[in-house]
């Protein structure tokens, strides 16, 4: 059972539905997108009692109550719906060719990278602004002298961007330079940092983490879409 409130819920009417909840036996989490409160309480019930879910209905501060149907399907289901990014359609008929520089070093570099790509055919240009490494004492990116570079080259060249993003702190600021915000293997459970890119409601790029399940995959794009984007490209890693 999913339990959504009214924006500017009061905390003791959330309480009082998650107290109902957990004294069914259910199991409850709580997920917030913007100011919306949302309770997910399992129970493993096919479909919730009617009686229960008349009492929580019940509360003036709820505004919707349903099944614990997900929003990303899960394997074996139909797929998303397709969405277009700069004019190029993600999960139609066509390839989409994503290619760049793993990390982002010069504007000059950038601009002929992106125009050989293109002559290849690539639709989007990705490269990396800041680099998570497993030495402290590597290169770690760019950062805004990078992102400057890429949103350059995007106007430059009429060509989407793509680039990573490491933190919730940095999620406002990339989407101003890309087009699809790519979280990284290493950010696949990065809850805080799935939500807010959902919560910015740009496209995302998903990277599979290192030996996560498809279930653990898909429930971590399921925290995205929670917070409010489901324009979601799931990536497995090279």
């Amino acid at each position: 059972m999913i339990v959504e409130f009214l924006p500017g819920a009061p905390r003791e009417a959330v309480e009082r539905i998650r107290t109902l909840l957990l004294t069914e036996g259910c199991d409850v989490a709580e997920v917030f997108a913007g100011r919306v409160v949302m309770l997910i309480a399992d129970r493993h019930w096919q479909t919730p009692p009617l009686d229960l879910t008349s009492q929580v209905k019940a509360n003036e501060w709820v505004a919707d109550v349903r099944g614990l149907e997900t929003l990303i399907p899960k394997v074996g289901g139909d797929a998303l719906k397709p969405f277009a990014v700069r004019g190029f359609r993600f999960g139609g008929d066509d390839l989409a060719l994503i290619a760049g520089p793993c990390t982002v070093e010069t504007y000059e570099a950038l601009l002929q990278t992106a125009q050989v790509a293109r002559r290849a055919g690539a639709q989007f240009l990705r490269g990396g602004a800041f680099k998570p490494t497993t030495s402290p004492y590597s290169y770690q990116g760019g950062g805004e002298e990078a992102l400057q570079a890429l949103a350059a080259v995007r106007r430059e060249m009429d060509m989407g961007v793509v680039t990573e993003v490491m933190s919730p702190a940095q999620v406002e600021r990339v989407a101003q330079a890309a087009d699809i915000l790519q979280v990284g293997a290493r950010n696949m459970q990065n809850f805080d940092l799935l939500r807010e890119v959902g919560r910015s409601g740009a496209p995302v790029l998903l990277k599979r983490g290192f030996g996560a399940t498809l279930d653990e995959w898909l429930n971590a794009a399921e925290h995205i879409a929670v917070a409010g984007s489901e324009r979601i490209i799931l990536c497995e890693r090279g």
